[in-house]
């Protein structure tokens, strides 16, 4: 495996980027593989291949799955989920390239988990592709899985030549068993350096804003302050914040690393005392916040979380009781969750824009600043175990999704609030504060 090759989805597509993938897929082209090019790209075709993939992935059209080794790609592929409401539980991959240096690399298992990791999270339950028969990259397909359900004889030409195309197809849950292995030698193939993992955790956390969702839009708008908002998304955050400290009981307990154990025993006391930050149990300080926001102790106890709420603190409570899982809720719980206080929007923290917004004062607001503050050790405590922990390629993989899948949950229980509490959808969700 070529152990410098890191994977990532693009979210947008630089100049620079877009005319070194367009190199990436002309030499694959110009080296026997069928792409749709079958010599060198003009100027013009070039330009074109560009500005349509720049599209796509702006608008959210597909998602851009891109190796790079050494600063330039070596691995891209395109997947474009279906756009009609009866099919969107399938998806088509395409543009799908390996640089001829690279192939016989391992680096398609890699990628191939990267795919299955980011459809299980959209819901994407079903791949397809298309493929000149016979090539080099048909056989591929059918090895990791891949079944033919149609063949197009006219499927592209080329001078006088017809090719014959191939339809593939295969479930995501198919897809996984084959390139999820719990074999070592399989396991060991695609792992990620210590500190390289640690950056990737660290990126998916800083990738997912959740500050972006439009809520806070409604919520920071100075001209028209929503207090009705802020108590609604307020009341689900307590849903979050009385269970929190139990989470970090849990990965104390289970925790299988004795020289972090003493930072989440340490994190646990501050918690239930507020001692270390001269406050108050954590618990407290957000009661606090809710009766400065006029939200009464009868108010507070009779509101139930939401079902996305509910999916959020279901899904933490699920990974730190068990003990096998220990490596995807310390991810969720100590990187993506207590990450979630780090966000600012224009620079400024969420608790300076509420009490701005809200005309309250700094100590209604001591649950936020206290967390803001104490959160940049603990994620940095969270990346130190997590990146230790993970042993396996399978472990660094399930430590990834953990942390943006957790994001993603935030961003859907703003959803949530958002849609019960203004009736109004605000577009698509793009990714997954609180805790």
């Amino acid at each position: 495996m070529k152990d410098t090759v890191h994977f990532k989805w693009l979210s947008d597509l630089a100049d620079a980027e877009a005319h070194l993938i367009a190199e990436l897929v002309e030499c694959t082209a110009l080296d026997g593989a069928m792409l749709g090019y079958a010599r060198r790209m003009s100027d013009d075709e070039a330009e074109g291949f560009m500005a349509e993939l720049r599209y796509r992935i702006s608008k959210g059209h597909s998602l851009a799955l891109v190796g790079v080794d050494k600063g330039k790609p070596v691995f891209f592929c395109m997947m474009t989920r279906s756009a009609m409401p009866n099919c969107r539980h399938r998806a088509e991959l395409s543009k799908g390239v390996v640089h001829p240096a690279y192939r016989g690399q391992h680096i398609i298992p890699q990628a191939f988990r990267k795919i299955v990791l980011k459809a299980e999270s959209l819901g994407i339950e079903q791949l397809i592709l298309d493929v000149r028969a016979g090539s080099r990259a048909h056989l591929l397909w059918q090895r990791f899985g891949f079944k033919s359900y149609g063949l197009l004889d006219d499927y592209a030409r080329v001078g006088n030549e017809v090719y014959r195309g191939d339809f593939l197809a295969q479930p995501v849950c198919a897809l996984r068993k084959h390139v999820f292995q719990d074999k070592p030698s399989k396991d060991r193939i695609g792992m990620i350096k210590r500190e390289n993992f640690k950056e990737e955790l660290r990126h998916v956390l800083h990738r997912n804003l959740t500050l972006g969702h439009p809520i806070f839009e409604e919520l920071f708008d100075p001209m028209k302050p929503n207090l009705h908002l802020l108590r609604a998304t307020a009341l689900q955050g307590y849903q979050l914040t009385k269970n929190f400290l139990s989470y970090v009981e849990h990965l104390f307990f289970h925790c299988p690393l004795p020289k972090f154990k003493r930072a989440l025993l340490i994190n646990m006391y501050e918690e239930e005392t507020g001692r270390l930050s001269r406050s108050d149990n954590h618990v407290v300080l957000m009661q606090n916040f809710l009766h400065a926001i006029g939200i009464s102790d009868f108010e507070r106890d009779a509101e139930l979380p939401l079902p996305a709420t509910s999916a959020l603190i279901n899904y933490r409570f699920d990974a730190v009781r068990d003990p096998a899982k220990y490596h995807i809720g310390a991810a969720a719980v100590m990187i993506a969750s207590e990450g979630q206080n780090l966000e600012t929007k224009a620079g400024e923290a969420r608790h300076e824009l509420f009490g701005r917004v809200y005309g309250l004062a700094e100590g209604d607001l001591r649950f936020f600043s206290v967390h803001q503050a104490e959160d940049v050790g603990h994620v940095e405590q969270g990346l130190n175990l997590v990146s230790e922990l993970c042993t396996t390629a399978r472990m660094q993989e399930e430590a990834l999704f953990a942390v943006d899948h957790t994001c993603k949950l935030f961003y859907a229980m703003y959803e949530n609030i958002y849609v019960e509490n203004c009736r109004r959808a605000p577009g698509p969700i793009v990714l997954g504060g609180g805790r």
